[in-house]
């Protein structure tokens, strides 16, 4: 049973390190007071019916917070995959408009041949220094 009870106290310090919020943490504390709430505490008049009243609420505050930060991400997820789209079409106009002020790129190397100023031209007369 000692590896039990060090399992899970592990367990437990991975999830408050990790996950946990400020609003996790107080949910859980109020699900424990209402759980164990020991007898000598009972003359607090509805200590348990509040506690399950905190939990309740700080565990919906998480739940609303999660799901507005995943709604968030993927929002931010469309707006960059429109961005995205964008840019590529952008792209392949000023590719296209390229093309047309520039030509068409052969490559072939004869291209080459007959211009004066080609130091590999063939029948070029090399100067030795």
């Amino acid at each position: 049973m000692n590896w039990l009870f060090g399992w899970s106290i592990h367990a437990a310090w991975e999830y408050i390190a990790s996950t946990a919020t400020l609003a996790n943490l107080i949910g859980a504390a109020a699900v424990a007071v209402a759980i164990l709430l020991p007898k000598p505490l009972d003359f607090i008049t509805d200590l348990r019916k509040w506690a399950i009243v905190v939990a309740v609420i700080a565990f919906g505050y998480s739940s609303v917070l999660f799901k507005g930060y995943s709604d968030g991400l993927a929002v931010k997820q469309s707006e960059w995959d429109a961005a995205v789209a964008r840019e590529a079409e952008n792209n392949e106009a000023a590719r296209a408009e390229a093309e047309r002020d520039i030509g068409p790129v052969s490559s072939d190397r004869r291209v080459f041949a007959s211009d004066p100023d080609n130091r590999n031209r063939v029948g070029r007369k090399q100067a030795c220094p």
